[in-house]
Parts: structure tokens; C-alpha cells; sequence
């Protein structure tokens, strides 16, 4: 296990020097001091030998579990490797981007592979060769930001959950949406931390992206103001359903579009207050 810090009154900090045993009883003090904690669950699990495996099992794991404490943050990894002559065919401005693509491809592999985590070198040079060539030229990728690294937990205090509990949307459309609003979160800031004005090229981006949203919504808004409450969300919803499906605008400097990230954008225009998804009636406007 790594760790970037470890205090020096803490434990672990002499954890590499216990023994099995030591170990052990250091895992149970943990247990009896902290019960009622959030870790709780978590430490019954260690001790439930009713699952196929013994203490012995357990004693044989610690005896290799080790910690190495101190280690640096992957950001501050990529930031060395960007300097590697390695990378010197990609332009600056876009070796980070590239870096993560390749970080990403890494994660994959334990995804898909838990047990086993394995890089096979002709997998990853054959991976490195094909990626590349995108971030040679002017433009970039849109970074990979796989489903399921991003949690659809939904967050009902986040102020586009509650829009979408508005109008009422289906608890399959809403996880999607959370789906979305995660992904295109994180792509934002790897694209936003590049520089060389990707920031301002992000805004024009979803200052386009409003605008459509605007004009999609004002046309249900006739048919919405005499209407009853239930109709009204029922025109809303139809109008989110239709946004959703709308052609992807080009985003300067990136290459090509991408469904998450576009829907997700919506998502947190929403989340700035900046549209709202409910289309009110002639009283409430």
C-alpha cells in the first residue's frame, strides 16, 4: 500500500517493522477504539473467517503487507515524466493530456483485470504508437474518462439533482445524468490544467452549449404557460430528453466531441444556475 504522508506518531509509521502478530494486535486496537467509526464495517471484514479463510490466512497477508509512506502525488509524477526525451514528439502543450491518456489505459487494465494486474509491454508500446499520432497535431483528444472509475452516488444536496427531481426524471435517467456530470467534471480540469487558453476555449464552448439550451426550452414555453403543474413537467422533461439528444458542437482545440462530455456540460451549467430544467408557468415566471 502507498501513501503520500504518514504521521509520526501514527502506527504505521513503524508498521514495516512489526511482525505478523504485531500486526495483528494493532488491526484489533484499532477495532476496540473505533467501533462506532466509519471504518467499522470495513475491520469486521478482516475478522470474518466465516468467508474461507483463516487467521492464519490473515497473519500470512500481513506478514507481506508493507506500506511505503512519503510517495508523490500522480500529478507531481506526470509533471517529471512531461520533461522525458521520451515524450519530445509531442508537443509541450499536450503532453500532459497524453500522459493521462496513457495512465488511463493503465487503470483499465486493473479494471479489467483485478486479480492480475499486468502491463503487457507490446499492449502498452502498441497503445503509446496508436494515441500519440492524436496529440502530434494541433488538436487533442477529449480526455478518456472511463464509466466506471466515476461513481453515479447521487448527491440530492447538488443543485442539478434537484432540478432533475423537479420534473420528476426517472432514477435511471438521473444516475446517467450524475454519470455525465462526473466524467465531464474531471475532464474538465485535466483539460482546463493543460493551459495555453484550453480555459477560455471550455467557456466559449458552454456559452454555446446555454445558448442551445435556452432556445430548445423557450420553444415549449408557449405550450407550457396555461398548462397544469403535471403538464409542465411532462414539456420539461420531453425538452431534457431533447437536449440530450442534441448534435455535439465543436470544441476548439479538441479534436472531437463527446456524448458525456456535452451532456455533462449541461449538468453543470444547471449546477451553476445558470438554466434551469423545469419550464414554469405564466404565474411563476
Amino acid at each position: 500500500m502507498t501513501t503520500s504522508f504518514v504521521e509520526k506518531d501514527s502506527t504505521l509509521d513503524k508498521w514495516n517493522s512489526l511482525s505478523a502478530d504485531d500486526k495483528l494486535e494493532e488491526i484489533k486496537n484499532v477495532q476496540s477504539t473505533h467501533g462506532g467509526s466509519t471504518i467499522a464495517p470495513h475491520i469486521v471484514k478482516v475478522f470474518n473467517f466465516n468467508t474461507g479463510y483463516t487467521e492464519a490466512d490473515l497473519l500470512s497477508i500481513l506478514d507481506r503487507f508493507k506500506i511505503q509512506a512519503s510517495i508523490e502525488r500522480i500529478n507531481g509524477k506526470i509533471s517529471k515524466l512531461k520533461k522525458l526525451k521520451n515524450f519530445a514528439s509531442i508537443p509541450s502543450k499536450n503532453r500532459e493530456l497524453f500522459l493521462y491518456d496513457l495512465l488511463t489505459f493503465i487503470i483499465r487494465q486493473g479494471i479489467t483485470n483485478p486479480t492480475n494486474w499486468e502491463i503487457d509491454i507490446s499492449d502498452f508500446q502498441n497503445h503509446f504508437q496508436e494515441r500519440s499520432r492524436f496529440y502530434v497535431n494541433g488538436k487533442v483528444p477529449l480526455p478518456t474518462i472511463n464509466k466506471s472509475v466515476t461513481k453515479a452516488e447521487i448527491d440530492f444536496e447538488k443543485r442539478y439533482i434537484k432540478e432533475l427531481q423537479q420534473i420528476e426524471l426517472r432514477r435511471t435517467l438521473m444516475e446517467q445524468a450524475v454519470e455525465n456530470y462526473n466524467r465531464a467534471s474531471q475532464a474538465l480540469i485535466r483539460l482546463v490544467d493543460s493551459g495555453y487558453g484550453m480555459a477560455q476555449a471550455i467557456e466559449n464552448y458552454q456559452g454555446a452549449v446555454l445558448d442551445e439550451l435556452v432556445i430548445e426550452k423557450e420553444s415549449y414555453t408557449e405550450d407550457a404557460e396555461d398548462s397544469e403543474e403535471k403538464e409542465r413537467k411532462k414539456l420539461s422533461r420531453k425538452c431534457y430528453l431533447n437536449c440530450q439528444k442534441m448534435p455535439l458542437k465543436a470544441i476548439e482545440g479538441i479534436e472531437q466531441n463527446d456524448d458525456y462530455f456535452q451532456r455533462g456540460n449541461m449538468q453543470l451549467l444547471v449546477d451553476e444556475g445558470k438554466h434551469q430544467w423545469l419550464i414554469e408557468g405564466e404565474d411563476e415566471s
